[in-house]
């Protein structure tokens, strides 16, 4: 039997994001993450909150520690989110190239996600 995907908000965690403001987005999706109960749907949205984080180290010129929270959001984020509200393929080919130069050591400007804010 599958199990119904609970109902979830991603808009103001998605408003910060596109604003840079990844660890505000992170402490936002954070809160609903927790009240999820375990499987795919809680997975995803911690795929966000990684992926939320990576994109802080790196605007902090944390490069190390942005590759090692991408590669998490990556891992979770194979198979999308269960909710609408953000197009996580065009947000990870978004975010990819500065976290591909992240990881060869070199800090890159950090991909506009103002797009997300159209939803």
């Amino acid at each position: 039997m599958i199990e119904p995907v609970p109902p979830l908000d991603l808009a103001k965690g998605r408003r910060l994001l596109a604003a840079g403001k990844g660890f505000e987005a992170h402490e936002v999706w954070e809160l609903q993450w927790k009240d999820l109960p375990h499987g795919p749907p809680r997975r995803a949205l911690q795929g966000m909150i990684h992926l939320a984080v990576a994109l802080e180290h790196h605007r902090r010129g944390s490069l190390r520690s942005a590759v090692g929270q991408w590669d998490k959001a990556l891992d979770k984020l194979a198979h999308g989110l269960p909710w609408p509200g953000i197009d996580v393929e065009r947000l990870l080919q978004a975010v990819s190239p500065c976290m591909t130069a992240a990881r060869l050591g070199q800090s890159v400007a950090l991909p506009d996600l103002s797009w997300l804010e159209a939803r």
